[in-house]
This record gives structure tokens, sequence and C-alpha cells, in this order.
């Protein structure tokens, strides 16, 4: 059987193809190193691994909009050709608000501000990218019997949902995503295995069709055979209008949606691509679409991968600390409303609680050191 096509497309920030590529491999790698069917071959070596980046379409424009040696008016005349009037007050409004944040690489320049630039005439410069991009993959799969599988994340997941609307998009005449990127594609030749929908914002950010109502979806009617969505229950980009998978895609014969409630913590980003990919709740959907079967982890395996996020997780480590706090006397009983705890403390001297207290604090220190609660750099991936 052919190796599966895996594409995947990032979502806010700056990217390359040699970033998307690591943050997928620090999402899986270290999970499948718990199972030894890819012990005996790695994942890498199961899939044929596409990333797609579209980032560039707007790498020039955040220079040019970060320039601060110019006026804003300046600024705004430099990325205007073709703009809508509308969609330069919509920028400008932005650049006010935050100042001078633009030009110190922070957050604000390499995220937010994407979802700007692609609520504008940008937005269909990077859907054409995507679809320059994907096309051809598509229609490889096609030609060589290939099973295709899409991983979107974040602001990907709008430009993905968009792009592949457009380019599946039926009627006798062709949008303008079509005719710029030259693709054109058809539901029942060109048929999509899966998309996977990672920190969902395709109805936060909508630059196309209703998602509820587009081809992208996994019924009769569209490109898909299954939808995976997945969102953290902390994660902010998924707190404003959310998307939920609608009842009309609901079948009770045809198994081909997958809803992921992630609830661990194990870093203080929720909302990265690795922080998605590590958790069960969406490898071992996404291991049982791209190889259909194939794999069939043991009961011990999925058990000890569960302990091991368990393990991982904020409260995890809480759990760990408090158990070894207790046994190395730091924590008085096991109920911290018992009155023996209290008394008990009111027998020690002073000098023994700030004792015990400042070794409890020493503990705390230790063990939040060794846990990523920092997330990414200012100007890092999301």
């Amino acid at each position: 059987m052919p190796k599966p096509i895996v594409i995947v497309v990032h979502g806010m920030g700056q990217h390359t193809h040699a970033t998307v590529k690591a943050s997928f491999q620090a999402g899986l790698d270290p999970v499948c190193q718990q199972f030894n069917w890819f012990q005996q071959q790695s994942l890498l070596n199961r899939i044929e691994l596409h990333t797609v980046v579209y980032d560039d379409v707007w790498q020039q424009v955040r220079a040019q909009l970060a320039d601060t040696s110019q006026s804003l008016a300046q600024r705004l005349s430099a990325i205007g050709a073709g703009l809508p009037a509308s969609a330069l007050s919509q920028i400008s409004g932005f650049i006010t608000q935050i100042g001078t944040g633009l030009a110190g690489n922070s957050f604000l320049y390499t995220h937010l501000l994407d979802v700007i630039l692609y609520l504008t005439h940008f937005g269909q410069m990077a859907q054409v990218r995507l679809a320059k991009q994907i096309g051809p993959l598509i229609r490889q799969a096609n030609d060589n019997g290939q099973r295709l599988h899409f991983v979107a994340h974040s602001l990907g997941t709008a430009v993905l949902h968009d792009t592949l609307s457009k380019l599946y998009q039926p009627g006798p005449g062709a949008n303008q995503v079509q005719v710029l990127s030259g693709e054109q594609l058809a539901a029942g030749l060109f048929p999509i295995a899966s998309v996977a929908m990672l920190a969902n914002v395709s109805r936060l950010v909508p630059g196309g069709m209703d998602p509820y109502h587009s081809p992208l979806q996994p019924t009769s009617q569209g490109i898909c055979d299954h939808f995976l969505n997945a969102r953290h229950v902390l994660d902010p980009f998924t707190l404003y209008q959310r998307f939920d998978i609608p009842a009309a895609w609901q079948s009770a014969t045809r198994q081909n949606l997958s809803r992921c409630t992630l609830k661990a913590v194990r870093q203080q980003n929720v909302h990265a691509l690795e922080h998605y990919l590590s958790d069960p709740e969406v490898y071992l959907p996404l291991f049982e679409l791209w190889f259909e079967g194939a794999f069939v982890p043991k009961a011990e395996e999925l058990a000890a991968a569960r302990q091991a996020l368990t393990s991982a997780s904020v409260q995890g480590q809480l759990d760990a600390l408090v158990q070894h706090s207790r046994a190395a006397g730091l924590i008085i009983g096991n109920n911290a409303s018992a009155s023996g705890d209290y008394d008990l403390y009111n027998k020690m001297g002073f000098a023994d609680v700030l004792t015990k207290a400042n070794q409890l604090m020493d503990t705390l220190r230790s063990t939040v050191g060794t846990f990523d609660l920092l997330g990414p750099k200012a100007g890092g991936a999301v």
C-alpha cells in the first residue's frame, strides 16, 4: 500500500517549512517512542510528509508596517495598492491601538497582525499561495492511489478551509483563487481522506464560505471522508465563535467525525501545535486515520501513554509534588482541613515551621523549574 500523504498547514506567526516540520515532530516523535509499531519503522518513514507555508505572503508587509521611521500614512501607502479603504482603515486602527509594539518583533507583530491581514486582500493572496502548493499534491494523491490527509492549526484552519472551499467550489464559473492559482478540483475526482482542524478558528476568521455549509464536510455533499475537530478547553483562540460539529453532519451509519476536547496542560502555551499533537485525544485518532487499521497498539502501551500524559501535565506534576512533600514530611496529613494538622503545626516551634515552609518552596521551585511554563519566546510560532 502506498504511503499516505500528510499535509501540515501552520498557524499564526513566522514560519518556514523547517519550523513547521520541527513543530510536527516535536509533538509526535516523543509519543511514537511509546509504541513498538513505530520502533520497527519511524513515523516519517511511514508517511509522506509535506509542509505548506503561506506566511511569506505578508512577511514584507510586516516589515513595512513595523518601519517606525515612516509615518503611519506612508506605511499604509506602501502596502495599500489595490486595497479597499475599509481594509486600510482596519489596519490603521490596529497599528494605532498597539503603538510601537510592531517594531519589537513581538506577539502583536507576528501573530495578531496576521489575523488582521487575513481579513483583508492579503487573505486571498494567502489562499492562492496555499492553493498552488496543495493543488499538485491533491493530484499526486489521486494519480498514485495515495490517501490524502490534512492537519491544519490555528489560523491555518481558516486558510485551509477557505482555500479548499474555493478550489472545490462548484459552478460554471471560476472564482479568483481558482483563476490565480490555476487549480480547480472536482469533489468526486479528487477526494480527501481526512481533515484535522486543531484549534479551529474558521468561524472566528471568516475569509470565505460559512464553514457549516461549505464543501469541506464529511457528508455526501462534502469533499472529505473524515473530519476531526480538536480544541483545548483553555485555548483562548477557540473560546469565541467556537466551531462545533453541526448536527447536520452527523450520521448514525458513518463513523466519519472525531470530536477531541483536550484538558491536559503540559505547557503554558496550550495553543501550540505540538501541544495539540502530543495529546492522545488527537494523535490516536490521527494514527487510526492515517494507517487504516495497521496501527494496533497494545492495551498496556495505551495505558502507559495516557499515564505519561498525566505525569507530564501540570496537575500530574502537582500531584507528584504533594506526594513527594508528604513523604519528606513537608506536608502533614492527607487532609488539609484535618484539625490534627493545625494542632501539630501549633505545637511546632516557629523556626521549625519556617524551615519546613522554606523546604517546600525549594521543592516547588525545583519541580516547576523542570516544567515548560514559558511557552514560545516573543516572535515565535503559535
